[in-house]
């Protein structure tokens, strides 16, 4: 069984147990597992610290605590005709702001309009003394002090526990459409992307399924544009077709819920990458068959679903060979009940592991050390309540 976690209902809850824990670490509903295991710092989950505090449709922004469900949220945005343009992964596992803040994860949409630290502009965190601190500010033209927020996204909870959060929104666009286009080989449909990339049609998101040589191109705009944009991509790769509603919401929302391999309970990695490194790794990653590949947001990111916690070592070794860093971000288990059951050890760069094999570490491939990320760790946290980096 699993120790149940304390979740404050309070900021004033929250602080006093911060006072009273020497070392701690805030987690949210656990979607992302690998990345809120440690055996030395008491867990702390902030689910209960959760909600809107301020909406302000027609300032497109809006503050909430952080331990609110995206989904939550982005069903009182879709309410006033706005969305996080993003594209948040683990909506439907229940993931939360400040864990996809902190976890510094975005889905295809940010291809076009960039990711979660583009459009999070304020933030209040707790530091290990117990103070609550803000940085950035309520509205979007803010340019005072260091920028806090754009720093805390990927901080995976290591400088503080994100309490309160702002972000800025867009209007949701009228229509949508996906043309997926086929290829017969990696090289063909990786000039495709670039290619695109650099064009004037500015599509929405631009995805590739390498085990299917299949490329989605997804458009949004007024639905009065969208024929001649469409028309574009006929003209350009006239062999793909336009995807019916439903096929193309099955395909976007299996990439955002990471639902996308074949495998039961999947361990997923996000390695930042381009097309050229793409093209070195394929042979190795595609002919693997306890391997799945995704690639997203125009060939900068790929997932990679392995079957087993075990076939980390071997992807491990992979990225490290051509100085690429993996982060595991989903151990394939659903649920907080599932989790805390296993032994957890740790050395001291920070690679977890677990007993039965489930998770065995969260930081895979090349990842250099900076001198400047310690400093900044030294000054943000001087009694180290928070783990290291």
């Amino acid at each position: 069984m699993s120790k149940e976690l304390p979740k404050p209902t309070t900021v004033e809850d929250l602080t006093e147990w911060v006072k009273c824990n020497d070392k701690v670490l805030p987690v949210g509903n656990r979607t992302k597992a690998p990345l809120t295991r440690d055996p030395d710092c008491s867990l702390v989950s902030l689910s209960d610290l959760s909600g809107m505090i301020e909406y302000e449709p027609s300032e497109f922004t809006f503050t909430a605590w952080a331990g609110s469900r995206v989904s939550e949220i982005e069903g009182e945005l879709n309410q006033r005709g706005q969305y996080l343009p993003f594209d948040p992964v683990l909506l439907h596992a229940g993931a939360t702001l400040g864990g996809t803040i902190a976890s510094g994860l975005s889905g295809p949409g940010r291809f076009r309009f960039g990711g979660v630290r583009d459009f999070l502009i304020g933030i209040q965190w707790l530091d290990g003394q117990g103070r609550l601190i803000r940085g950035g500010g309520k509205v979007v033209k803010n340019a005072a002090g260091f920028d806090f927020p754009k720093f805390m996204v990927g901080s995976l909870g290591r400088y503080g526990i994100l309490v309160e959060v702002t972000f800025k929104v867009f209007p949701k666009p009228m229509g949508t459409l996906t043309w997926g286009v086929p290829f017969s080989d990696h090289a063909a449909a990786m000039n495709a992307i670039a290619d695109i990339a650099s064009s004037r049609l500015e599509v929405d998101a631009l995805d590739y399924r390498p085990d299917r040589c299949q490329l989605a191109i997804r458009l949004a705009g007024p639905s009065e544009v969208l024929p001649d944009l469409l028309g574009e991509l006929r003209d350009r790769y006239p062999d793909g077709q336009r995807w019916d509603e439903s096929e193309a919401h099955a395909y976007w929302n299996a990439v955002k819920e990471f639902q996308w391999s074949d495998f039961k309970k999947p361990t997923m990695v996000k390695v930042p990458m381009n097309l050229s490194s793409f093209l070195k790794l394929e042979g190795e990653l595609l002919d693997n068959a306890a391997c799945r590949v995704h690639l997203s947001v125009g060939g900068n990111i790929a997932w990679v679903a392995v079957d087993h916690a075990s076939d980390l070592d071997w992807l491990s070794d992979l990225l490290l060979a051509q100085g690429l860093s993996g982060l595991v971000v989903s151990s394939g288990l659903a649920g907080s009940s599932d989790l805390g059951r296993d032994e957890v050890v740790s050395d001291q760069d920070g690679h977890l592991g677990v007993s039965s094999g489930v998770v065995e570490q969260w930081r895979i491939g090349h990842w250099p050390r900076s001198q400047m990320q310690q400093a900044v760790k030294a000054a943000m946290d001087p009694l180290s309540k928070f783990p290291g980096v």
